[in-house]
Order: structure tokens, then sequence, then C-alpha cells
């Protein structure tokens, strides 16, 4: 079975000078399987993530495999995607 990315470190989006621009903070999510399998991310791309009902523009900064059983990290996840283009 191959192994796919399941964690991605993003930055949310933010204006600046009436430029979109992603946060210097950076938070990690975990990626939900049924997301995985259709959803091709790449580091530099800019997605829409849902979390709790609330739509977030997000710019993904690296995308990665983790082993959540081996590390015992608990990461929140998103309930859904979209792909934007800025």
């Amino acid at each position: 079975m191959k192994k796919t990315p399941n964690t991605i470190d993003v930055s949310f989006m933010k204006f600046v000078n009436g430029k979109l621009e992603p946060h210097r903070n950076v938070y990690t999510f975990h990626i939900r399987k049924d997301f995985r399998k259709w959803l091709p991310l790449n580091a530099q791309y800019a997605i829409i993530g849902q979390e709790k009902y609330v739509p977030q523009l997000v710019f993904i900064r690296k995308i990665y495999r983790e082993d959540v059983e081996d590390t015992g990290k608990k990461y929140g996840s998103f309930t859904a995607f979209q792909e934007v283009t800025l």
C-alpha cells in the first residue's frame, strides 16, 4: 500500500497593504483519508480549508507523511478543501 502524505503545514492568508499574503505563523493540520485520494496537494498551493463550518483561505507551506500512531500527536483536520487560483 502506497503511503500518501497525511499532514500539512499551512499559513492563514491575510490582507497587507491591499495585497493577499500568507501570515508568518505556521499551523499543522491532518488530512483525512478520503481527501488524500482525490486532492493532489503540493506546497505553494492556496486552498480554502473548512474547519468546523468556517471557511479559511490558507497557503500550504509543507506537505509530508507523519505516522501519528508512532508520534502520538493530534492535529485538527479540515472538513472540506477547495483549490484556489490567486
